[in-house]
Protein backbone atom coordinates (compact mmCIF):
# COMPACT_ATOMS: atom_id res chain seq x y z
CA UNK A 1 0.00 0.00 0.00
CA UNK A 2 2.85 2.23 -0.33
CA UNK A 3 2.38 2.99 -4.05
CA UNK A 4 0.25 3.01 -7.64
CA UNK A 5 0.53 0.43 -9.82
CA UNK A 6 -0.26 3.57 -12.25
CA UNK A 7 2.02 6.21 -10.46
CA UNK A 8 3.65 8.30 -12.79
CA UNK A 9 7.14 6.90 -11.84
CA UNK A 10 6.44 3.41 -11.94
CA UNK A 11 4.75 3.70 -15.50
CA UNK A 12 8.44 5.51 -16.82
CA UNK A 13 10.56 2.69 -14.57
CA UNK A 14 8.40 0.05 -16.63
CA UNK A 15 8.64 1.56 -20.30
CA UNK A 16 5.39 0.15 -20.90
CA UNK A 17 5.99 -3.41 -19.98
CA UNK A 18 3.43 -2.68 -17.39
CA UNK A 19 0.32 -3.25 -19.99
CA UNK A 20 1.82 -6.58 -21.15
CA UNK A 21 1.26 -7.95 -17.25
CA UNK A 22 -1.42 -9.51 -15.75
CA UNK A 23 -1.65 -7.66 -12.33
CA UNK A 24 -4.47 -8.81 -9.47
CA UNK A 25 -5.04 -6.17 -6.55
CA UNK A 26 -6.09 -8.09 -4.04
CA UNK A 27 -6.19 -8.75 -0.31
CA UNK A 28 -3.00 -11.94 -0.64
CA UNK A 29 -5.24 -13.93 2.09
CA UNK A 30 -8.27 -13.97 -0.30
CA UNK A 31 -6.10 -14.46 -3.35
CA UNK A 32 -3.78 -17.20 -3.14
CA UNK A 33 -6.05 -20.20 -1.92
CA UNK A 34 -7.97 -18.86 -5.35
CA UNK A 35 -4.25 -19.23 -7.61
CA UNK A 36 -3.99 -22.56 -5.92
CA UNK A 37 -6.94 -23.60 -6.75
CA UNK A 38 -6.27 -22.78 -10.77
CA UNK A 39 -2.61 -24.91 -10.63
CA UNK A 40 -0.47 -22.21 -9.08
CA UNK A 41 2.54 -22.96 -6.95
CA UNK A 42 2.88 -19.75 -4.46
CA UNK A 43 6.56 -19.19 -3.28
CA UNK A 44 7.50 -16.70 -0.25
CA UNK A 45 10.85 -15.11 0.14
CA UNK A 46 12.59 -16.09 3.98
CA UNK A 47 16.18 -15.20 4.22
CA UNK A 48 16.58 -17.84 7.19
CA UNK A 49 14.47 -20.61 6.47
CA UNK A 50 13.81 -20.24 2.64
CA UNK A 51 15.08 -23.23 -0.01
CA UNK A 52 17.76 -22.00 -2.17
CA UNK A 53 16.22 -19.97 -5.47
CA UNK A 54 18.69 -21.68 -7.93
CA UNK A 55 17.76 -25.67 -6.70
CA UNK A 56 14.49 -24.92 -7.43
CA UNK A 57 12.56 -25.81 -11.09
CA UNK A 58 9.78 -23.41 -11.92
CA UNK A 59 8.01 -25.16 -14.50
CA UNK A 60 4.74 -24.68 -13.00
CA UNK A 61 2.64 -21.57 -13.01
CA UNK A 62 4.10 -19.67 -10.15
CA UNK A 63 2.97 -16.82 -7.82
CA UNK A 64 5.47 -15.12 -5.48
CA UNK A 65 5.26 -12.66 -2.42
CA UNK A 66 8.46 -10.52 -1.68
CA UNK A 67 8.92 -9.60 2.25
CA UNK A 68 9.40 -6.67 3.19
CA UNK A 69 12.82 -5.35 3.57
CA UNK A 70 13.16 -4.79 7.07
CA UNK A 71 10.86 -6.95 8.55
CA UNK A 72 10.24 -10.06 5.96
CA UNK A 73 7.27 -11.65 5.18
CA UNK A 74 4.18 -11.49 7.13
CA UNK A 75 4.46 -14.86 9.26
CA UNK A 76 0.56 -15.47 8.34
CA UNK A 77 1.38 -15.07 4.54
CA UNK A 78 4.20 -17.56 4.36
CA UNK A 79 2.30 -20.09 5.88
CA UNK A 80 -0.04 -19.45 2.61
CA UNK A 81 3.20 -20.33 0.69
CA UNK A 82 3.50 -23.77 -0.86
CA UNK A 83 7.53 -23.08 -0.33
CA UNK A 84 10.32 -21.03 0.88
CA UNK A 85 12.71 -19.52 -0.91
CA UNK A 86 15.59 -17.44 -0.60
CA UNK A 87 18.78 -15.55 -2.92
CA UNK A 88 22.03 -16.45 -1.30
CA UNK A 89 24.25 -13.78 -0.86
CA UNK A 90 28.12 -13.30 0.11
CA UNK A 91 28.23 -13.96 3.92
CA UNK A 92 29.18 -10.49 4.59
CA UNK A 93 25.91 -8.55 2.88
CA UNK A 94 23.45 -8.14 5.19
CA UNK A 95 20.11 -7.90 2.50
CA UNK A 96 19.07 -7.65 -1.06
CA UNK A 97 16.63 -4.34 -1.72
CA UNK A 98 13.15 -6.08 -2.21
CA UNK A 99 12.68 -4.90 -5.98
CA UNK A 100 16.21 -6.49 -6.64
CA UNK A 101 15.49 -9.59 -4.81
CA UNK A 102 12.00 -9.58 -6.76
CA UNK A 103 14.08 -9.27 -9.68
CA UNK A 104 16.56 -11.78 -9.65
CA UNK A 105 13.59 -14.24 -8.44
CA UNK A 106 11.72 -13.26 -11.79
CA UNK A 107 14.96 -13.77 -13.69
CA UNK A 108 15.28 -17.65 -12.62
CA UNK A 109 11.82 -18.01 -12.95
CA UNK A 110 11.99 -17.32 -16.68
CA UNK A 111 15.15 -19.38 -17.66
Amino acid sequence: NTVDLYNAKVLRATEGMLFHQNFVKANLKDIIPRLKKIGYKIYGTDVNEGKNLKSLDFTEKNGIIIGNEGRGMNKELSTLCDELINIKIAPSCESLNASIAASIIMYEMSK
